[in-house]
């Protein structure tokens, strides 16, 4: 008797498997036969994120941890948005997107953080930029993010398949202070005094979705720490893309809130010959020391930043 229940079972079960299949080469067979659109379709127009830095070999993956991207059409309507993380590493080679057939352009931003902003919400592409959310929110400016930018037009065809690269280039210049034998009693300054031991001066705090920094510039507060090397301080930090004329000053305080010396960062660029100009991938390491006999000696840093880590 169970013998035959079970046989009965099973033989239902294969006719089920059958139905199922016969119907799916029917679907199969339609698609052969009739148009295109009573398909079953897994689109697939993909887009490729690719950053050569400097060099000639892909480093995007190892550069970015997250991408926002935006699509508009050609008329600067805004379209989508989509958002990837670093936890799909993988998904930066190759990303598919729904779209309708026609022309978009496509503006990404890497490395978006909760120190930027991004305005503009679903309205036009003219309205739309990236600010240091800090300025936004009117309090102290501590670092930017290390950010990387690209934009591309793609075209997706009729049956939108296809594929199309966005290149990207770097939204920031890495920063390195050193400052040895500042006089006074310094080091005993409150850290959490919004105005610190150095003041970065006149730095430009957004971009527009071309990639261009804005016009408004405010001052930043970075942290300013003491170093494995005796009597040194240091500061590491980001700004976004600078000329080699530049309005940036950098003020360093002593231990009584008086300033003891301003950097003007154009000359210092010119006095080294360092250019950040068509650089992407550039640290810029400033090395200020004050002497016994009250001068002060500027130059690049000699070091690497494995040789002075700062202590946490």
């Amino acid at each position: 008797m169970g013998n035959s229940r079970g046989s009965s079972c099973d033989l239902m079960i294969q006719k089920v498997y059958i139905g199922a299949l016969v119907l799916l080469l029917f679907q199969l067979s339609g698609c052969i036969k009739e148009d295109l659109d009573d398909c079953f379709r897994d689109y697939a127009f993909r887009v490729s994120f690719i950053y050569y830095g400097d060099g000639t070999t892909d480093i995007f993956p190892s550069k970015t941890e997250s991408v926002q991207m935006y699509v508009f059409d050609t008329e600067g309507t805004y379209v989508d948005r989509y958002t990837y993380s670093g936890t799909s590493p993988n998904a930066f080679q190759g990303i598919t997107l729904d779209l309708e057939p026609g022309s978009y352009d496509v503006i990404c931003w890497s490395n978006v953080t909760g120190l930027s902003e991004i305005t503009g919400g679903e309205g036009p592409l003219e309205d739309h930029a990236l600010y240091s959310s800090p300025y936004l929110s009117g309090d102290p400016i501590e670092n930017f993010d290390s950010l990387y930018f690209g934009r591309q037009r793609i075209i997706i065809p009729a049956n939108r398949e296809g594929e199309d690269t966005v290149y990207f280039s770097s939204a920031h210049i890495n920063m390195e202070v050193y400052v040895e034998g500042l006089p006074s009693t310094w080091a005993s300054r409150a850290v959490e005094d919004p105005q610190g031991w150095l003041v970065v001066r006149n730095v430009f705090v957004g971009y527009d979705f071309a990639g261009q920094v804005t016009g408004e510039v405010s001052d930043m507060y970075p942290a300013f720490v003491p170093t494995t090397q005796e009597d040194m301080m240091m500061s590491r930090f980001n700004l976004f893309r600078f000329n080699n004329q530049n309005r940036i000053l950098i003020d360093i305080y002593n231990g009584e809130g008086r300033l003891a010396y301003t950097l003007d960062l154009s000359d210092f660029l010119a006095q080294h010959n360092i250019n950040v100009e068509g650089v992407n991938e550039i640290t810029v390491p400033v090395y200020i020391r004050f002497t016994g006999s009250g001068k002060v000696q500027v130059s690049v840093a000699p070091w690497g930043s494995e040789i002075v880590n700062p202590i946490v």
